[in-house]
């Protein structure tokens, strides 16, 4: 079974930019490569298996892991170094569907920080896929799928204990369980200070796991972003009622999450069925999502327009190669530019029913003109304007719009 991940080297509509962007942030994540202290270990051509090579490694290292199927458990003990399929170097997701790790869990509980990564694998047929245990790894560009959980009390696909790693453009799909009388299954489990940040990922379909997506069962905050949850069973977000909730915003959410930019509609994956959960051309996911995550003043996430295809990001793992087909709008507006606070760039979204000469301007709270934007003639749509405020000083901001007898102002506020 393949489940269809970021597209493979094709004559497609936006490939090439797909695959610079996957570079870029290769190489922005992974810098150890050509380091002249830190090597690349080979597997199997070093080493028979990723452990034995994990053994040998040392802080800041890179394994790189040739196609094939890995079985057994793979343990970080407490490394931070980089483990990637040939994903890694090329850019070419065919890799990650062909470098399997099977039958069992890959384990980070040795305070490993966001330098460990797992890159670019597909997760199958183990009880529980990713295990974090005080440790904060990224783990970016895999696929889990055919996953289980399997205990007498509450699991999950991943587990985190007192752990917060980040996950991008993952995909969790097909899980099932085996629960004893006291426990559910979950996507993913969360316990104690946990706070894992999960960007552009997809949890779908995993309809034979009893508790849900995710469950917080301890005092830290789940972030998603981009993210796309659609048929699990149970819940699709469970968290105690005395903690914080997750923040979930930009999210497609089956039932609901009242938040920034969410949506609870049908995803329109193109055949889960066979496993492509990539969107239709009319899905609502498409240009849904948002390039910054700013949380109390700290940015998390600051996509590059060269990393996604169209004005925004798409929800969900699987960019699309396709712009939003949505209706042209039916009236002017100037929507409330995010994030809002901001350091240093924020986004103005706007839209028109009918192509217009526009001018977007942004004023001082004195009225003294700083910037303009837009002085043309726009196609009618829906469109996005990015402001790079890193040369202003912190201050509220005017966002003033005037299109064809229509005006409105919107207030942003800079914090550095």
């Amino acid at each position: 079974m393949e489940i269809i991940g970021p597209q493979k080297s094709a004559e497609r509509s936006g490939q090439v930019k797909l695959l610079i962007s996957t570079l870029i942030f290769i190489l922005s994540t992974v810098s150890v490569i050509g380091s002249g202290q830190a090597k690349i270990i080979n597997i199997p051509l070093d080493y028979e298996t990723i452990q034995d090579g994990i053994n040998a490694a040392r802080n800041g290292d890179t394994i790189l892991v040739q196609p094939g199927k890995y079985t057994g458990r793979i343990d970080l003990t407490g490394k931070n170094i980089v483990i990637g399929s040939l994903y890694l170097t090329t850019g070419d997701s065919s890799y990650v569907s062909r470098t399997v790790l099977s039958r069992g869990r890959v384990i980070f509980s040795g305070g490993e920080n966001s330098s460990c990564q797992l890159i670019g694998f597909t997760i199958r047929e183990s009880n529980g896929a990713i295990y974090c245990s005080n440790s904060s790894p990224l783990i970016a560009y895999c696929i889990m799928v055919n996953n289980s959980a399997i205990d007498h009390f509450d699991v999950g696909i991943i587990e985190c204990y007192d752990s917060s790693p980040t996950f991008r453009n993952c995909v969790i799909v097909r899980s099932f369980e085996i629960a004893g009388q006291f426990g559910s299954g979950w996507a993913i489990m969360c316990n104690g200070s946990s706070s894992p940040i999960i960007i552009n990922s997809t949890i779908a379909h995993n309809e034979k796991i009893s508790g849900g997506a995710i469950a917080n069962w301890g005092e830290g905050m789940p972030i998603l972003m981009n993210c796309i949850i659609w048929k699990n069973g149970g819940s699709a977000i469970r968290f105690m009622q005395s903690q914080s909730a997750p923040l979930i915003i930009y999210s497609d959410i089956q039932g609901g999450w009242d938040a920034e930019g969410n949506i609870a509609d049908d995803p329109m994956f193109v055949q889960p069925e066979n496993n492509n959960f990539r969107l239709q051309r009319n899905s609502p996911c498409i240009e849904s999502g948002s390039a910054f995550l700013v949380v109390n003043y700290d940015t998390l996430v600051n996509l590059k327009p060269n990393e996604y295809i169209g004005s925004v990001p798409d929800m969900g793992a699987l960019e699309s190669d396709s712009v939003a087909t949505k209706e042209v709008p039916t009236e002017f507006k100037l929507y409330p530019n995010y994030p809002n606070p901001f350091n240093a760039v924020t986004n103005i979204p706007y839209q028109l029913p009918v192509a217009s000469s526009i001018e977007l301007s942004i004023y001082n709270v004195y009225g003294r003109l700083i910037e303009i934007f837009v002085r043309e003639n726009v196609e009618a749509g829906y469109h996005l304007i990015r402001w790079d405020a890193s040369k202003h000083s912190s201050g509220l901001y005017l966002c003033k719009i005037r299109a064809s007898g229509y005006s409105a102002v919107g207030k942003a506020i800079l914090l550095k």
